[in-house]
């Protein structure tokens, strides 16, 4: 059913002018470009999830991804802006930790991601996987429209529930390419966004959270949280790490 899938997208036909010199406005709707109605089960999906990544299952909800956060970057805003504390906890972890629950969407994301892309970048003023750096920030754009000799860099998003992170991290992108508008593109809708220099303290917040020895406080309700039992485990490790490295000091009783 996966490869059946993919079969489908290649077969499916959108209006996007490919002739030379060819010129969008402005990045289409994710929905109509893409067919967004895909079918694929989560066996498929977790197969596909494992596909040439480092993943180890940590219990029967959560997984484990491979994650190296040896420089900043704009995306990692979104799990700061979930749990500053889960975002400290992966970092010293070096795991991002996944929900089983949601490998199947995560899977039909970045499908529907990669082929968006693939349709969009047949456009002489488009360019897919800009990387970006300044500094100790490092990313990668999905998508740049060429404007008037500029750039104009845009986000895919196949979710819509953390929107105001989705906005910090395409205003992160846009002050590092020092652009003044940028696009994020959601399956039915596109945002025009524009840029907010005031975004770059929340990076400032970041590099303090991971300079930290200790952990900050959780920003959400731990009880109700689909993380707390792997970040508790994490928790009691990095505690444990802790007291190990700290010196016992052994003073002689007065004479």
């Amino acid at each position: 059913m996966f490869w059946r899938e993919v079969k489908r997208f290649r077969a499916f036909k959108v209006d996007i002018p490919e002739e030379a010199g060819a010129e969008l406005e402005g990045p289409p709707p994710l929905c109509e470009v893409v067919p967004c109605d895909l079918k694929i089960s989560d066996e498929e999906a977790l197969r596909e999830f494992f596909n040439g990544r480092k993943v180890e299952k940590i219990t029967d909800t959560i997984y484990a991804e491979s994650y190296k956060l040896k420089r900043i970057r704009p995306s990692s805003i979104i799990d700061y802006e979930y749990c500053p504390r889960l975002f400290w906890l992966q970092a010293r972890e070096g795991k991002k930790f996944v929900l089983a629950r949601m490998i199947r969407k995560i899977i039909e994301g970045r499908l529907l991601h990669e082929w968006y892309e693939r349709a969009l970048a047949k456009m002489d003023d488009v360019i897919a996987e800009y990387r970006v750096e300044k500094g100790d920030l490092v990313g990668t754009v999905d998508l740049v429209l060429i404007r008037n000799g500029g750039l104009v860099p845009v986000e895919i998003k196949t979710g819509e529930m953390l929107e105001e992170a989705h906005i910090e991290q395409l205003q992160i992108y846009m002050e590092i390419m020092d652009v003044k508008q940028g696009y994020l593109v959601y399956r039915d809708r596109v945002l025009s966004v524009d840029a907010n220099p005031a975004v770059m303290s929340k990076i400032e917040e970041m590099r303090q959270t991971l300079k930290s020895p200790t952990p900050p406080p959780a920003a959400r309700d731990c009880m109700r949280c689909w993380y707390k039992d792997v970040c508790a485990r994490a928790m009691a490790k990095q505690t444990a790490t802790s007291l190990a490295r700290t010196p016992i000091l052994l003073f002689s009783r007065p004479l």
